[in-house]
């Protein structure tokens, strides 16, 4: 009796022994790897893991993290939400990949960008708003945002696009939703004013500015003996400057002068003498400025001196 229990000892100790051994080769002879097996991210960043090689198309592969208060995992981009230790697994097949993600405590937190805090819009005129992520002097452009208006008696919106209804002023509301930082924590107000006075103005830098009625009048000759011509373009809504406006250039004759997106006026070199126009405009309102004539008299020497 005490003999077979031996034997019986004995073979189930063996079956354990190469059941052990069975296992370990299985995943020694593992094809499969991801590119980082420990990885040390901070709150907001992203990492891409990959395996490696491919797995086949047909064959799904479903992505894990065993905390995601810590980081969460989508196809394979695993983004650090707060500071802690958590693992991300991927199982395919009989397959399982697992990467051990250590999240620091970011040095700054993300905001929603745009260009300016305030725009001004005419009535029945619109502009679009196309908010980003800024995080440590980096924008990202794949953040999600939520536009709501305050006062829509104002302005009208449609997805990110706000046309005034009638003169005055509202909020606009930006939330946005980008890395597992939510809208409570990323936000924005703007402020947006329906008027009906636009101004344009053009002037020579470093010309007199006479002031008439509360207005900025500049002489409409300027006679240039350089080849170079620096114009200034501001803009004023309800006769108080304002500079949240993208304004553009136009030239009556390219054969003689151009000008280029800052207002800078060169005569081209063949030569030629003659007049020509230039004009600031601001096409989302289809305000035009007046027109400053340019003579070139010499297109070539500079007779500055």
């Amino acid at each position: 009796m005490k003999k077979s229990i031996r034997i019986l000892c004995l073979a189930t100790l063996l079956l354990c022994v190469l059941g052990l051994a069975f296992g370990c080769k299985k995943n020694e002879e593992s094809t499969y790897a991801f590119n980082k097996t420990e990885l040390e991210i901070k709150q907001y960043e992203s990492f891409t893991l990959r395996i490696s090689p491919d797995v086949p198309e047909d064959v799904q592969v479903v992505w894990s993290s065993k905390d995601t208060k810590v980081a969460t995992v989508e196809d394979g981009v695993v983004t650090g939400v707060a500071v802690g230790t958590t693992v991300v697994n991927a199982n395919f097949g009989e397959e399982k990949l697992s990467c051990s993600v250590v999240v620091g405590r970011g040095d700054v937190s993300p905001t929603v960008f745009l260009d300016s805090n305030e725009y001004s819009i005419l009535v029945d005129d619109s502009i679009s708003l196309f908010p980003k992520i800024l995080l440590d002097g980096q924008l990202y452009d794949d953040g999600e945002f939520t536009i709501e208006i305050e006062d829509s008696t104002i302005c009208s919106l449609d997805e990110n696009k706000i046309t005034g209804l009638k003169l005055g002023e509202t909020n606009v509301f930006i939330y946005g939703q980008w890395r597992a930082v939510n809208k409570t924590e990323l936000n924005k107000v703007v402020k947006v004013k329906v008027v009906d006075d636009v101004n344009l103005v053009v002037h020579n830098v470093g010309e007199t500015k006479p002031l008439i009625d509360g207005k900025v009048i500049y002489t409409k000759e300027i006679e240039s003996y350089k080849n170079q011509l620096q114009l200034e373009a501001t803009t004023y809504v309800e006769n108080e400057i304002n500079t949240t406006f993208d304004i553009a250039w136009e030239v009556s004759n390219e054969d003689l002068i151009n000008v280029d997106d800052n207002g800078l006026i060169t005569a081209n070199e063949h030569g030629k003498t003659g007049t020509a126009y230039v004009w600031a405009k601001i096409d989302d309102l289809g305000v035009v400025s007046d027109r400053v004539e340019v003579k070139v008299e010499y297109p070539i020497i500079d007779k500055s001196n």
